[in-house]
C-alpha cells in the first residue's frame, strides 16, 4: 500500500517530528541511527508456515492481525500448535512436510476466522466516511466506545464491526 501511494517511510518520519504537535518533543533530538524497517506480513494472506524439517511461528508465520496490527497472541497460539506438532513429529520420527502440515491446519482452523474478520475491517477503515462516522459515534457514545475497544482487546468478537446491521445501530443510536 505504501508503494503503490509513493509513500517513503523516512520522509514520513521526518515531516511527523519536524511538525507540531511533535516538533517541540524532537527539536534539540539527534538521530542515533539512520531509521530502518521492514514490511511485515500480516495474516490477510495464507502462507506456507511449514517445510520439511521447519516450523514458521508468529510473525514470520504471517500472523500480524491485518486490522490491529497486533501478533502476540498469534504468536502465542502459533507455539502452542508448534509444540504439539514437534511433540508428534518426534514420536512418528517424521519431520517431512507433509506431516507437519498438521500445525498449520490446526493453526488456521483455530485463528482464521478471526483473521479473516481482521481482514473485512481493515479493507472497511480503507472507507473515511465509514470510519469517521464510527470513530465519531464512538467519541460521544460510551457504549459504542466500550464495545469497539472490547473488539479492539479481543474481548467482544470482531465479525460484529463487520456487519452492515452494526452501522445502522449506529446510524440509529
Amino acid at each position: 500500500m505504501l508503494k503503490k501511494r509513493n509513500i517513503d517511510l523516512k520522509v514520513a518520519l521526518n515531516k511527523v517530528i519536524t511538525r507540531d504537535p511533535f516538533k517541540s518533543r524532537f527539536e534539540n533530538a539527534k538521530p542515533l541511527e539512520e531509521p530502518v524497517g521492514w514490511n511485515l506480513p500480516v495474516g490477510s494472506t495464507r502462507r506456507t508456515s511449514y517445510t520439511d524439517g521447519c516450523l514458521l511461528l508468529g510473525d514470520a508465520a504471517g500472523l500480524i492481525d491485518p486490522f490491529t496490527g497486533e501478533g502476540i497472541g498469534n504468536a502465542l497460539y502459533s507455539a502452542r500448535f508448534a509444540v504439539d506438532t514437534v511433540k508428534e513429529a518426534i514420536a512418528a520420527d517424521d519431520y517431512s512436510a507433509s506431516f507437519l502440515k498438521q500445525y498449520e491446519e490446526g493453526l488456521w482452523e483455530t485463528i482464521g476466522d478471526e483473521l479473516a474478520t481482521s481482514t473485512r475491517m481493515q479493507r472497511l477503515g480503507r472507507w473515511k466516511p465509514l470510519l469517521n462516522f464510527t470513530v465519531n459515534k464512538a467519541a460521544h457514545n460510551d457504549k459504542v466506545r466500550d464495545l469497539i475497544c472490547g473488539m479492539m482487546a479481543n474481548a467482544v468478537p470482531k465479525k460484529q464491526l463487520t456487519n452492515p446491521l452494526f452501522y445502522l445501530k449506529l446510524l440509529l443510536s
